[in-house]
């Protein structure tokens, strides 16, 4: 892809720039470019918009129709921001506990970012063993809600279709047996239950790095 030479940016408007956008380095904010065949093409970055921002933090450009940048520290940035004030609200609200709290208690699982074990999940029944290799410092880990495994009969009987004769297709009641015996199956595969953070509950801990 090259730019348009000069004899044929006559015939393209520039657009006009709003706030703190800038004209598309890659095409000069013509939002075509020529490809190898010598036909007009659109400008990938811009989206043919010929318009392009940049982050104010890290100077990056950003990506097209973000309003926020999500690149490397600015992401990191934006993600301690928001886990700051989810936080503070749920100080506010009295929801940060203690894991000797009955709400721990009920708990399967916890969820902590911070905490690279298992992807930042935590059973019940491991809490004092991953603890026990954390950093000093302080931790929350927030309360999970047990998401059971749904398999879709649509998307199996589709997938069949396309990939069978041309008119494949099956009535209503087959979709509806093949839905039963899924759930039916389902229920017996209780270990494929998924947990997802809710942020309902946080539980405090501190690790002070001192030997008992």
């Amino acid at each position: 892809m090259t730019k348009l030479p000069e004899h044929l940016r006559k015939y393209f408007n520039l657009p006009r720039i709003c706030g703190d956008y800038q004209y598309c380095p890659d095409c000069d904010g013509y939002g075509v470019l020529l490809n190898e065949n010598e036909k007009l093409a659109r400008c990938g970055p811009c989206r043919q918009s010929g318009l392009v921002q940049y982050c104010e933090h890290c100077g990056k450009r950003m990506e097209f129709g973000y309003t926020k940048c999500w690149k490397g520290a600015c992401r990191e940035e934006r993600v301690a921001i928001r886990e700051k004030a989810v936080l503070e609200k749920a100080r506010e609200e009295g929801r940060i506990l203690s894991l000797s709290s009955p709400e721990a208690a009920e708990q399967l699982c916890f969820y902590c970012s911070k905490i690279g074990h298992n992807n930042g999940y935590i059973w019940y029944d491991d809490l004092d063993w991953v603890l026990d290799d954390l950093e000093p410092g302080t931790y929350y880990l927030t309360s999970t809600t047990p998401c059971p495994p749904f398999i879709s009969a649509d998307n199996i009987i589709e997938s069949l279709c396309e990939n069978s004769y041309e008119e494949a297709d099956v009535d209503g009641k087959e979709y509806t047996s093949l839905q039963k015996a899924l759930d039916t199956w389902l229920e017996n595969v209780q270990h494929l239950t998924t947990y997802e953070p809710d942020e309902n509950y946080f539980f405090e801990v501190i690790i002070d790095g001192q030997d008992c």
